[in-house]
């Protein structure tokens, strides 16, 4: 008998340069949805961005998002929010590297999981840890921001994930 192999659905805007000068939203989840980016402390009816404490992995998260610009000298970071499963941001093309290779979103956010999963892994095993080195989704959702009303949308959305968590559709506690 074989197996029906699903085609997966293209994620990118077909003909579109993904190094190009411009804002791009992006949010990375977490394998099987699972909260091991932080939590939230308190109920969470009083969920604000100061309320997640994140663990281990989230500030390896954190702290390789920062470190974002500093690899590529052409990137800006703007607002960001990591959440127990996912992680929403912006990132700005502020011109478009000279390099022939221009590095593209997907290669951005490439070296950013590969970053993260190699010292999460750094980090199990100097720890003895008895964690998944399993951390990431496959690929990752990206929102082209075409206008500054779009803009300003996506930054109070990303503002308020934390208020929102209760109803996001990527908590599993809502399914």
């Amino acid at each position: 008998m074989h197996e029906i192999k699903r085609q997966r659905k293209p994620l990118r805007l077909k003909n579109w340069d993904y190094s190009s000068k411009g804002y791009y939203f992006v949010t990375i989840c977490s394998n099987d949805r699972e909260n091991i980016f932080g939590s939230f402390v308190g109920t969470l009816l009083a969920c604000a961005r100061d309320s997640i404490k994140l663990s281990n992995l989230g500030k390896i998260i954190q702290s390789n998002w920062l470190n974002i610009p500093e690899n590529y000298k052409n990137i800006e970071l703007d607002a960001f929010v990591i959440m127990p499963n996912h992680l929403h941001g912006i990132l700005i093309i502020s011109n478009r590297a000279q390099a022939s290779s221009a590095p593209t979103i997907s290669r951005i956010i490439r070296s950013f999981k590969s970053k993260v999963a190699n010292q999460y892994l750094k980090l199990i095993y100097e720890n003895n840890l008895n964690a998944s080195g399993k951390i990431w989704q496959r690929s990752f959702h990206d929102h082209i921001i075409r206008n500054e009303r779009s803009l300003y949308s996506i930054r109070e959305y990303i503002e308020g994930n934390p208020e929102n968590w209760e109803h996001d559709i990527e908590n599993l506690i809502n399914l």
